[in-house]
């Protein structure tokens, strides 16, 4: 069997990107160009994931 590693890669808490992951990037617009597609992938294996959150509608941010 052969792997490019894409999917062991893991982050600093030791989760592996596997291949939900994966399909989560290719999944997640239109892409314009395989190399736009491939600098997302390389982006989100090796980035942890940001923060999500939720702001009250009419809420004043970075005050």
């Amino acid at each position: 069997m052969y792997s490019d590693g894409v999917t062991e890669a893991e982050d600093g808490g030791g989760r592996r990107f596997d291949q939900a992951g994966l399909q989560h990037v290719v999944d997640g617009r239109g892409w314009g160009s395989a190399k736009e597609l491939g600098w997302a992938v390389l982006v989100a294996r090796r980035l942890p994931p940001l923060p999500v959150v939720a702001v009250a509608e009419g809420a004043v941010v970075g005050v």
